[in-house]
């Protein structure tokens, strides 16, 4: 009888039903999957609420579903790393500032890493990830040469200061936001934000001075003996 009230040509009809069933644990789960891949409306009643949804069921409606049912998915009380990271490839920014600030997600670093590489210029997500309390060192590095970029091209900034003006005060804000990143780090979270910095090409001989002049010797020493190939006690 549940299955034949699928197709009634009411929406009504199947809202009733999601409402019905949603919370129940022991709703029939062919009954579940019809509604998850029903119209927005009534698709995340089930999606927001239902404990039997199959795990291959939301991903497949994280990767094709709009912005809005994404949101929902990301905001399950429950998130499979599975689907945290096809959230992550797929999902709109709305949907990764969710997916980050659900602390029942389970978000790898390759996850939040793709977050970065995808929705790094979008100032909520930055924002999101910067709260996170396990965001890693070379990620907040990323995050932070992204609003400096943002900050770069602000057309009010570059009106008011003048772009030349623009791109020394964005310069020096990175390079006290990195001085000041540097300082809360350990041996390991070092050794991976200089192999960021080395792909993309920003360990240069100033800012090598710099960390120098602040006292940053460990960061220093965790440079040279990549460059290198050295044994970091021999540095």
């Amino acid at each position: 009888a549940l299955t034949l009230l699928l197709d009634d040509p009411s929406p009504k009809v199947r809202l009733a039903l999601a409402e019905a069933l949603a919370a129940s644990i022991h709703a029939p789960e062919q009954i579940v999957t019809a509604l998850v891949h029903d119209q927005i409306d009534i698709a995340s009643i089930v999606i927001a609420r239902s404990p039997v949804i199959r795990d291959g069921d939301l991903i497949e409606r994280a990767r094709t579903s709009s912005g809005a049912l994404q949101c929902v998915i990301a905001g399950r009380a429950e998130v499979s790393q599975p689907l945290a990271m096809a959230l992550a490839r797929h999902g709109s920014a709305a949907s990764a500032i969710v997916l980050v600030s659900n602390p029942n997600a389970r978000l790898c670093r390759q996850g939040r890493a793709l977050i970065v590489e995808r929705h790094g210029s979008d100032a909520g997500v930055r924002g999101a990830l910067l709260d996170h309390p396990d965001i890693e060192a070379d990620l907040r590095y990323r995050l932070m040469k992204a609003a400096g970029r943002a900050l770069a091209d602000s057309p009010f900034l570059r009106g008011v200061a003048g772009p030349d003006t623009a791109d020394h005060l964005v310069h020096d804000s990175e390079q006290k936001a990195f001085g000041a990143l540097l300082a809360t780090l350990d041996k390991r979270a070092c050794d991976a934000l200089v192999d960021t910095m080395r792909d993309q090409g920003d360990l240069t001989t100033v800012l090598l001075v710099r960390a120098a002049c602040r006292g940053q010797i460990d960061f220093l020493a965790s440079v040279l003996s990549g460059l290198a190939g050295v044994p970091l006690q021999r540095v």
